[in-house]
């Protein structure tokens, strides 16, 4: 019903989607939208629709040949992006461009792309103040209208992507002994908004401070011998999900440590000696395709 108050209300407007009841879009596909949870919503306090947007992996026909400026298969599409027109001006646009981008960092896209009208001046300027990038016009089919020249444009979700990196890094006192591992640089990407925190031992049920773990084979023990495996497993199940959830695509985490080494990890015998190895964490996170380094080898990336 919301888009066809949508159709009737831009009728007799000079700038206008070329959408018709019945033909397109779909009630069929906004439908689909619904069941897979890909349609999101503006809502006014009285509990108005505003707004709506479908956000998906689902290119359309003929985006295969766009001049992208972004080349990867990583991809989230915007569709139906509409604001009831006596709502304009009001920031909704943003609000629904702002949730697109929320669910295609969840979806792991590299990128966010969609198509409008050229002469749609107001939706072009909407797109490029938010930071969408044209990428030319091109002919695309559309139910009920056939072939329209439209103009393409894409969002690089790189460059907004927060990373994942150990509490301790960041400053919070999470480290066994109560202390931290403080690297000032990691903290200020925390309070610039750009890095979320976790620490997986506090995730996985241990308390701070805790007696010192090291990882033995498969297993990981504490200083008294005590298995404390379950909990490094689950510590490390539960920060994978904050990737997830922020779409977190690489991880800088603390070297040598049972849960977030990587490369050498302490040997076990607790007498400060190193193994080569990895972290129960840092091994997980690897294994679902999310990049870790170590706090040195990020500074390295960060002189270049």
């Amino acid at each position: 019903s919301f888009y066809h108050g949508l159709i009737d209300a831009m009728k007799n407007r000079p700038i206008r989607p070329t959408w018709e009841k019945g033909i397109y879009p779909l009630l069929s596909d906004i439908q689909d939208a619904i069941d897979s949870s890909c349609l999101y919503l503006a809502v006014l306090d009285d509990g108005e629709i505003a707004g709506a947007v479908i956000v998906n992996g689902r290119p359309s026909r003929g985006y295969a040949d766009v001049n992208w400026h972004v080349p990867t298969e990583a991809v989230a599409v915007i569709h139906l992006l509409g604001v009831k027109p006596s709502l304009h001006g009001q920031g909704i646009g943003k609000k629904l461009l702002e949730k697109a981008r929320e669910a295609a960092l969840g979806m792991n896209a590299d990128v966010i792309r969609l198509d409008t009208l050229p002469y749609n001046t107001p939706a072009r300027h909407l797109y490029e103040s938010f930071g969408f990038r044209y990428c030319g016009d091109l002919d695309l089919f559309y139910p009920g209208s056939g072939k329209i020249l439209f103009s393409m444009y894409e969002y690089d979700l790189r460059r907004t992507r927060k990373i994942l990196v150990s509490a301790c890094l960041a400053g919070e006192h999470c480290r066994w002994d109560g202390g931290t591992n403080l690297l000032p640089p990691i903290r200020d990407l925390v309070n610039a908004g750009r890095a979320v925190t976790a620490c997986p031992e506090e995730l996985g049920g241990l308390t701070t401070p805790r007696l010192p773990s090291e990882r033995l084979g498969d297993r990981v023990v504490n200083s008294e011998g005590t298995d404390v495996t379950v909990e490094f497993h689950y510590g490390a199940e539960e920060t994978l999900w904050i990737c997830r959830e922020h779409g977190c695509r690489m991880a800088v985490l603390k070297s040598r440590s049972p849960s977030c080494g990587k490369g050498f990890i302490h040997n076990g015998l607790f007498d400060g000696g190193l193994v080569p190895g990895t972290g129960v964490t840092a091994q997980l996170l690897m294994e679902d395709g999310i990049e870790v380094l170590t706090e040195e080898e990020w500074l390295e990336t960060q002189k270049t």
